[in-house]
């Protein structure tokens, strides 16, 4: 056994345990060692790795000296019963169980487990049993442990980042997904379900086109495909189909996944901007009235003037010793003045600001007391009129003006009257909606309109009508927007228009509906 130089101590190792002198091998006549034998140790003395042999009982045959600087000690003296002491005790069953495999099945057995430390802390090593055979009988076993303790903390810091990620995309509105480089979908984020309807399971495996609106695949696919050869990140709007049908507006970014300067696979955030867009699109509308209103004013105010003049002199012909030509003169005149004075009163609708304060209105009431005054034409043009409402939703009730109110409802019943000279039916249906709003449809089945057409509906000076200015739905969305309400119109050629009025709705005292203001002619 070699001896230190320094204090004599005999030492297996090649430093000394007592003062860390380095050893020689000194060998008597009695023990010598083959070169390849003295080789083989002096690696085995100097790996990292943790290098323990045990004999088939379970004794301590070597411990290599990289115990004392992984651990700062050595766990078991040779000779020695293994110590499964120096094992963390969640961990000690399962080493005592792959021990028991190694020697009774013969097989190489791995491991990660906790392995003690002198200064009390555990650290992570991955430990492999191999079996030494012979005559079928298992010999020695040699265990060799490596220090994972970095890599376990790196573990669990990933795993801890993938935790606050999951958790990120599982409440996040935005719609993420990850797009293979075939196009089809690898990851959808919960957020698909609550707004557009799609479970993400089901998204896994599919084209990233088969929800998008067929008229917005090329400009898709082709946003793919330049992120594909400009390795760029790209941003576009598209519409994606819900559940139920109807398209939602988002803005989606994409980014490519870049490996080795290799294109795998696209990340994709999308948000819906439908309301976004409708809020644009409602102050837009805003700017121009109030542009169109400032104009209007003064326009109207240089006009009613002189044609004040006109109209009363007109009105002091009289028409007892006029011929029946002067006569039918006269009544043209009458007839243009008043349309004149027709469009210069939308005018002032669309200019004046009404500062009168607002009040309870039942809406079913008013509409009641709309269609009455259209009830000649109704019988005139063989025209319907149906309500439909639940009784189980109470009263209608909003705050508002209820003059404003009728002319709105009085412009969209003649419009459907005048959509509708053969005749047909006009259905009037009230809904509330989370008990926050109340919804209005008033529904016809006349001619109806193209796309064309219901683009520019709403326009100011926009009309199809022969004697119509273009005002009166511009009016309308005026007067529903002071009300913090929404108007929209839908329609199909032939088949007929459908407006939709959301106002929101006043709660009321159920001993305070007597005092509804009941609107009158």
């Amino acid at each position: 056994m070699p001896v230190c130089s320094s204090c004599g101590y005999q030492e297996e190792y090649n430093f000394c345990r007592m003062c860390g002198t380095p050893v020689k091998y000194q060998f008597n006549e009695n023990q010598v060692l083959s070169f390849h034998q003295l080789k083989d140790r002096i690696i085995t003395d100097n790996m990292r790795d943790l290098i323990t042999v045990v004999d088939q009982h379970g004794h301590l045959i070597y411990n290599s000296p990289s115990h004392l600087s992984v651990l700062g000690y050595l766990p078991t003296e040779e000779g020695q019963s293994l110590n499964f002491s120096v094992i963390h005790p969640d961990d000690i069953d399962q080493i005592r169980h792959k021990l028991n495999q190694v020697f009774s099945l013969k097989v190489e057995m791995s491991a990660e487990y906790r392995l003690l430390k002198d200064d009390g802390s555990y650290i992570w090593v991955e430990g492999r049993g191999i079996p030494s055979v012979k005559d079928n009988q298992v010999t020695y076993v040699v265990i060799t442990a490596r220090d994972i303790q970095a890599r376990k903390e790196a573990e669990e810091h990933l795993k801890q980042s993938e935790i606050r990620h999951r958790l990120i995309l599982s409440h996040t509105h935005d719609l993420i997904c990850v797009v293979g480089i075939d196009g089809c979908y690898e990851y959808a984020s919960p957020s698909y379900q609550y707004t557009l309807g799609l479970l993400p399971c089901s998204l896994i495996g599919k084209d990233v086109l088969l929800h998008v609106h067929e008229d917005d695949h090329t400009k898709v696919a082709t946003g793919i495909e330049n992120m594909k050869l400009t390795k760029t990140a790209s941003t576009f709007h598209y519409r994606n189909l819900h559940a139920n049908g109807t398209s939602i507006l988002l803005e989606g970014k994409g980014v490519p996944i870049v490996n080795d300067g290799k294109v795998e696979g696209f990340v994709f955030v999308s948000r819906d901007i439908t309301e976004q867009r409708k809020l644009e699109e409602m102050m837009r509308n805003a700017e121009k009235l109030s542009a169109i209103g400032e104009l209007a004013a003064s326009i109207a105010h240089e006009i009613r003037n002189p044609l004040t003049t006109i109209k009363g002199f007109l009105q002091l012909f009289s028409e007892e010793y006029q011929s029946a030509q002067d006569i039918a003169y006269r009544r043209m005149m009458q007839s243009e003045i008043d349309q004149i004075e027709q469009i210069v009163n939308e005018f002032m609708s669309l200019a004046k600001q009404e500062v009168r304060p607002y009040e309870p209105i039942d809406l079913l009431a008013l509409l009641k007391d709309v269609t009455k005054r259209f009830s000649q034409a109704f019988i005139h043009q063989g025209i319907k009129v149906v309500y439909e409402y639940n009784t189980a939703h109470g009263n209608f009730v909003i705050h508002g003006q209820p003059h404003q109110l009728k002319l709105v409802f009085i412009h969209v019943i003649q419009n459907a009257i005048d959509a509708m000279p053969l005749g047909g039916q006009i259905t009037v249906s009230f809904n509330k909606i989370n008990q926050q709003h109340v919804t209005i449809q008033i529904m016809d089945n006349g001619c109806g309109m193209d796309a064309d057409r219901i683009k520019k509906i709403g326009q100011p000076f926009y009309t199809t009508k022969e004697h119509g200015v273009g005002l009166g739905l511009t009016i309308c969305n005026k007067v529903i927007l002071e009300h913090k309400g929404t108007l929209s119109v839908t329609s199909m050629l032939q088949e007929g228009t459908t407006i939709d009025v959301i106002l929101p709705i006043t709660h009321v005292e159920a001993n305070s509906i007597l005092m509804l203001k009941t609107p009158t002619s």
